[in-house]
């Protein structure tokens, strides 16, 4: 089944759950890494305050929010000189699009 470009197949559910959970991992540590609550890292990654809780809870997220969430993650990261070592959803074209973003941001 296709809806927009994202495919619900049974195997890229899989695969995308897999990715989410790195995710997953990722926002818990920047979330350690940054000492903000799950309110406010939610804001910050999916416009979504209550983001993170239903996350911890198990909830489930689309297509769209995981590409949002990966966008602003990477920019975050960059902005805070957050240690990319610490990260491993992202790739080295996320921080490339993280750092023109910060540039056209400035």
């Amino acid at each position: 089944m296709e809806v927009g470009i994202f495919s619900l197949e049974k195997h890229s559910i899989e695969c995308n759950a897999e990715r989410m959970s790195e995710q997953n991992q990722d926002i818990l540590t920047f979330q350690e890494l940054t000492g903000l609550g799950d309110y406010r890292v939610g804001i910050l990654l999916a416009q979504n305050g209550m983001f993170v809780t239903r996350m911890k809870n198990g909830g489930r997220c689309f297509p769209e929010t995981v590409l949002l969430i990966k966008a602003n993650l990477a920019y975050e990261i960059v902005q805070r000189g957050l240690p990319r070592e610490s990260f491993s959803s992202l790739s080295d074209a996320d921080y490339a699009a993280a750092l023109a973003r910060q540039e056209s941001a400035a």
